[in-house]
């Protein structure tokens, strides 16, 4: 029969290891929000971020990882960024790095849209005014 100690650590582990998703999602967060430019770019700022910085991965396990992603069809950046969360978490660390990752990109999106769209609309309303 097991103690009730033995299952502490464990328990102790998980909270240890939600801790590290949170931390590797706000990291992602800033990557997103500050990567510009191509997969070339982004490999860099992963290698700063994710390797050299928290080691969240090694050198190798990413080059593979981008490797595989430049073959698929598709973004390679966030197919990357996706497969570095589903290599420390799971699928759902996974689908969460992806929604954090694609959150600035659309969110930028929708404004600069909407915003030419609002402009639009004022040049013409104002145009027709005067009539």
């Amino acid at each position: 029969m097991l103690s009730a100690d033995c299952c502490q650590p464990k328990a102790n582990m998980s909270k240890t290891r939600q801790i590290r998703y949170i931390i590797f999602l706000k990291d992602v967060m800033i990557l997103a929000l500050t990567c510009f430019g191509g997969p070339q770019v982004h490999l860099t700022m992963f290698l700063d971020r994710l390797v050299k910085k928290h080691n969240y991965i090694t050198e190798a396990e990413i080059m593979e990882l981008q490797a595989l992603c430049q073959i698929l069809p598709g973004p390679t950046s966030t197919q990357t960024i996706t497969a570095i969360g589903f290599r420390l978490g799971g699928p759902n660390l996974a689908y969460l790095t992806l929604l954090v990752w694609i959150i600035p990109f659309n969110h930028h999106s929708f404004y600069q849209t909407n915003g030419c769209g609002v402009y639009y609309f004022c040049c013409v309303f104002y145009r027709n005014e005067g009539d």
